[in-house]
């Protein structure tokens, strides 16, 4: 007579090896989902000063915007002094850094050109100071562009 099924050992044996290949796992696809969330929050970034540019040029009048800290996270705002000013939703898991010397910035009506010199928002996520940090760089012709400050599995182009 043949005895069909598993030993309690063999059970336990796959259990301990499969509790042993989760300890490798679950760190690793933690930090995937931050690098994730941290590219989300590039990529709003990037939408929204390329949303104002195009508002600028679309309507014809300067637009200007700023960013605004807050507790729990950043805001991007913007306005073209005529209408009322209209924020972004809360860029939480990030943290932005900018060195612009002008605040608020502005886009030119119609040619959608930056009113101040060249610069940059370098956004990071907010609990993983070692993962990838991001510019979202604005030159003075208003062309936007992204790139990877560092890190070795970027999602754009290294600065």
């Amino acid at each position: 007579m043949s005895v069909r099924g598993f030993s309690l050992i063999e059970l336990l044996s796959i259990l301990v090896l499969l509790s042993v290949l989760s300890l490798f796992a679950v760190p690793s696809f933690q930090q995937l989902i931050v690098r994730y969330q941290l590219k989300q929050d590039v990529s709003s970034v990037e939408g929204l000063v390329r949303m104002i540019r195009m508002q600028a040029i679309g309507r014809g009048t300067d637009m200007y915007f700023t960013l605004e800290r807050e507790i729990a996270g950043t805001r991007l705002c913007w306005e073209d002094r005529v209408h009322a000013p209209e924020c972004s939703e809360l860029i939480r898991n990030a943290h932005l850094e900018w060195n612009f010397a002008a605040n608020p910035m502005l886009f030119r009506g119609l040619t959608g050109m930056a009113g101040f010199s060249a610069g940059h928002i370098r956004v990071r996520h907010r609990d993983a100071q070692r993962l990838d940090q991001y510019r979202v760089i604005v030159s003075t012709l208003g062309r936007i562009r992204v790139c990877a400050v560092h890190g070795p599995e970027s999602f754009y182009e290294a600065c």
